[in-house]
């Protein structure tokens, strides 16, 4: 079995003590925050406007931190295995304050493989407007199926270019 040299062996160490660090914090966020319980009953929809914009944050928080802990156990699991995966989720969603760049943070991984093997094959942003438009159309059209078959991600796949 190889030795991992002094310089691998310390990034392996912080990113252990992250995960170990951020492994509790959904479970300590989920039960101090009443977002999943308020998601889960339905009780959101009795929400005024301003306390629904505070659900929908602390949701989308809470969703995040949660696919980070996963996705940098799955980084520290293939770093010991010797492969280094690029980073999913740069930054935290409450840093973006651009759609597109929310967009770009959020599976970043999974972004730039759809730019370059569906966005970019398409003709990409040089085409003219219609057709920018119609291949957002088609990428996020693919997210959603990739995601689930459901006519509400295939709307939003189909209105999401509009503010792009």
């Amino acid at each position: 079995m190889a030795s991992l040299s002094a310089g691998a062996a310390t990034h392996l160490g912080r990113r252990a003590l992250h995960l170990v660090t951020t492994r509790s914090a959904p479970t300590r966020t989920s039960t101090s925050i009443p977002a999943p319980t308020l998601g889960r009953s339905g009780a959101y929809r009795r929400l005024a406007p301003l306390p629904l914009c505070v659900f929908a944050y602390w949701q989308l928080k809470l969703v995040w931190l949660k696919f980070v802990v996963m996705w940098r156990a799955f980084r520290l699991w293939a770093a010991l295995d010797g492969v280094l995966a690029p980073e999913n989720l740069p930054a935290c969603v409450s840093r973006q304050y651009t759609l597109s760049g929310f967009w770009r943070c959020w599976h970043a991984s999974f972004n730039r493989w759809l730019v370059r093997y569906v966005y970019l094959p398409l003709g990409g942003r040089g085409s003219g407007r219609f057709a920018r438009w119609r291949n957002l159309c088609v990428v996020f059209g693919f997210v959603a199926l990739w995601h689930d078959v459901s006519p509400k991600l295939m709307a939003w796949g189909a209105l999401l270019p509009l503010a792009f």
